[in-house]
This record gives C-alpha cells, structure tokens and sequence, in this order.
C-alpha cells in the first residue's frame, strides 16, 4: 500500500492548522475566569470555552502550568472559527468514581470542525480506586465507569503532545470522527489496569496515531464497527493486550470496517500483538477488509499475529455456531522480533466464512531462541510459504476442509500453498533440510509403478506428492 498520501494528508492538515495559529489568535486564559492552581476550574472552563467558541477569529484557551481539578465537562461546538485548547498543566479527575457519569467520559469535546488540543500536559484520570470495582467484563450489570476523553464527531482536528493517565475505564474514545490525528500522544496506566483501552475508534474514518507511546492494562489501540481508513504509524504498545481490530460480530446494527495500516511499530510484553477477534455464536455478519500489518518488531510479546474468531472472553457464547464475520484482504508484512508463546502465528478463521486473500511474508519470530510455530484454520491465501532462520516452515495455509484429510502420522495436515514437491524442492535448494529419506522398502520389482516416481523416496512407488511420508516429515517441520 502506498503510504505517501497518509503524509500528505497530515502535512497539509498541520500547515492549515498552523497558518489559523500564525493569524490573529484571541487568547482566552483560564485565570482570567477565575481558575488558579489546586482547586476546581470546572466552571472556569466553561465559561472560556463559551466565550472562545463564540469567536469569530481563531480562538486559544490557555491552561497554563500547575495542578487544576476538573469536573465532567462536555464542551461542544460548532464553534464559528477554529479552536485549540492548550494544556501546559496536570489536569486531575474526581478520585471517587461516583462523582462521574459512568455513561459519559469525564472530558467530552464534540461536534467542531479544526479543533486542536495541545500543549504537553497530562489528564490524570485518578482511576486505581475505580479499578477494584471494574467487573465490566464478566459482570453486564456492572456500574459503568467514566473514559478520560470522548472525541465525538470531529473533523480536521489534532490532539498532540498531550498525555492521558490512568483511565478510570477507556482512555480515549473516538466516535463520528472524520480526519483527526494523534500525533505524540501518550497514555499511561499500568497493566493491572482493568479495561482501560487506550484509543478506541468506532463510526470513523481517517484517522491517524502517529509518533506516539501507549501503555495500558488492555488493549493499546481498538477498533470498533464503522471504522474506515484508519492508520497507526510509529506507535509504541506495551504494557497492554496489543492492537485489536474488533470483538465484532455480537450484535446485528455494526457496520463493516475496511482500510487499516499498522506500520513501523513496534510491541512491548503484550499480551497480543496485531490481532482481530470476532464473535462466534453472534449474530453480526459485516465484513472486515484491507487489514495491512508491516515493518513491526515484536518484544517479548505473547500471541504476536493473531486472528482469533472463536473470541469469547469469560465463556459468555457457544463457539456451537462459528463467526458469520468474514475476514479478506489481510497482509502481514516484515513480523520480526521475540514471542512469549510457541505459537508466533494463529489464523483461526470461520469455518462458517473463512478467511480469503490472506498473505504472510517476511516473518521472523524466534521463542526463547529457537523458531516459533505456527498455527491455522480455515484460511484461503494467495501468498507463497515462506521459512523462518533455522528453516522451519511459518507461512501455512489452511482450507475449509484442512481438518477432513486422510493422514498417518497426524489427525490432520496443514494444506499448503505449494505442493509437496515444491516444498521439498525448497528445503533441499536452501541446504537447511532436516530429515533424510528413509530406507527404500524390499519389494518385487515387477510390482513397481514405472509412471510414478518419489523424490523423496528416490524410488518409484507413487508420486511425490502423494507421499504420506513426506506430508508428515513437511508436518514435523511446521
């Protein structure tokens, strides 16, 4: 895929930001509405913010350096020029979960067109007391827990050089959202953390992480149905579940998700790596399509490349019925680095809807020092296997009926993309083969098939690629 135009799109949207904050900027400090260091600016903001969006010049709001409280606040637009918040302080939320509106974050920014947060500072969202109660996940009548931000319905607007901490649930939630960067964004929160999601991105499209660090107790970036063009370049994940297209599937109103690029990054003691999680014995039959990973070095990272569509956390479906979501278009591209499980790759697709056009290459995973395994199921690919360093095979193609085939050695044979031959040939072309043939049987000549040769074998029996031998020996190597 070409990237060009995502930097494009980026640099002209930072030159027309730029030029609105070389024009004529009405300032409107906070301290002049009554805000001062360690108390409550809640109202304070507001009222800047009624002013500021009312201007019909660019318009700043200065929250200079010191500790403020803060309120819930949701500050909306439209706005009749451009706005920015800047932030040079620590900004901090109630401690005490009840003094929020769990059905709402606890800083709401909606409903403006080139909107700008900015300025180095932190929302420190005060979430360990919240996090004992957080039962969400297991529990559905659980008392809902307020996200550090909600980005509703913004268009051309960045958030950058801004950090969010310790969540009391999600840290960021981007919903109706068209053509808004994070740029130099970093979230903190420990990985004890429950729930607490760095960004999660639902109903948008052109949305940009770039250049930034997120470290949380779930999943470092989410994306949720609806979600059109969506690029990570350059992000740092851990600690944190990895980034996740999905849970999708569970309910009947999602829309599909199509055009995701996750590049240059890179994965620190995750639980996942790049993953996408469906629901089986759901409903939901929308379409996920034109999912790219490339250029991403995994660290100690369990799970690295995962498609897991029989995802049902705490046992809350039947996997009876498989997923209905169909998966196509998926490229994984220059995968190297460390894993934390056996597995450095899982495609477990729908039996129901497989997965199709789904290519690997490049992939390099090494499990306390040696190759790591690889494992699928009901994939259709166009891509040609690849072998790890040490030569074990890592690209392997499953079809619908990879778990069907007659077998000796093993209840089942991953089905390559190649034939027995050509993989053989492979192996032996490389000079990383580890197996010998084994000794040729004693038999009647007279009984030997002359239209038939095994160059496995070096004999003429059958046809090399009908050797069950060698399909285990294949077998033994993946």
């Amino acid at each position: 895929m070409d990237m060009s135009w995502i930097s494009i799109t980026n640099f002209s949207l930072f030159l027309l930001l730029a030029s609105y904050a070389e024009a004529q900027h009405v300032i409107f400090d906070i301290r002049k509405y009554g805000a001062s260091p360690n108390r409550d600016m809640t109202q304070a903001l507001k009222n800047a913010w009624k002013d500021a969006c009312a201007s019909t010049n660019a318009a700043k709001i200065l929250i200079p350096t010191g500790t403020y409280k803060l309120g819930q606040v949701d500050l909306r637009g439209p706005c009749k020029a451009p706005i920015e918040v800047q932030v040079d302080g620590i900004i901090l939320a109630p401690a005490n979960p009840d003094k929020l509106d769990g059905n709402a974050q606890w800083v709401k920014f909606g409903y403006i067109n080139f909107f700008t947060l900015s300025g180095g500072g932190t929302f420190d969202g005060q979430g360990q007391t919240a996090w004992k109660h957080n039962d969400c996940g297991r529990n559905k009548n659980c008392k809902k827990l307020s996200m550090n931000f909600g980005f509703g319905f913004l268009n051309n607007s960045i958030v950058r050089d801004i950090t969010s901490k310790d969540s009391k649930n999600f840290h960021v939630n981007v919903l109706g959202c068209n053509n808004v960067t994070f740029a130099n964004f970093s979230i903190n929160a420990p990985a004890t953390s429950p729930n607490t999601d760095g960004i999660h991105i639902g109903r948008s499209s052109e949305i940009n992480i770039i250049d930034s660090f997120i470290g949380t107790g779930d999943d470092c970036i989410s994306l949720g149905d609806g979600s059109r063009n969506i690029n990570v370049l350059r992000v740092t994940c851990g600690p944190g579940h990895g980034i996740s297209v999905g849970s999708l599937g569970k309910f009947t109103y999602e829309e599909p998700v199509e055009g995701f690029t996750v590049k240059n990054c890179t994965f620190r003691n995750t639980d996942n790596g790049v993953r996408i999680k469906t629901w089986p014995g759901a409903p939901g039959t929308i379409t996920m399509s034109d999912l790219h990973y490339e250029d991403i070095i995994m660290v100690n990272v369990s799970n690295p490349i995962l498609i897991e569509q029989d995802y049902c956390p705490y046992n809350q479906c039947s996997k009876e019925t498989p997923s209905k979501i169909k998966i196509s278009k998926v490229t994984f591209k220059n995968i190297k680095g460390t894993s934390a499980t056996p597995d450095g790759v899982k495609l477990i697709c729908s039996s129901s809807v497989p997965c199709e056009d789904a290519k690997l290459s490049g992939i390099d995973l090494t499990f306390n020092g040696a190759p790591t395994t690889a494992k699928c199921a009901n994939v259709k690919p166009t891509s040609h296997p690849t072998i790890f360093k040490g030569g074990v095979l890592v690209i392997v193609h499953c079809s619908t009926d990879c778990n069907n085939k007659p077998m000796r050695k093993f209840p089942s044979y991953i089905a390559l993309s190649k034939t027995p031959l050509y993989v053989l040939g492979e192996v032996y072309s490389t000079g990383l083969l580890r197996f010998t043939p084994p000794p040729k049987p004693k038999r009647p000549r007279y009984k030997v098939n002359k239209n038939k040769y095994c160059w496995f074998h070096k004999d003429y029996r059958h046809n090399t690629d009908e050797c069950i031998t060698l399909k285990d020996e294949i077998e033994d190597l993946i």
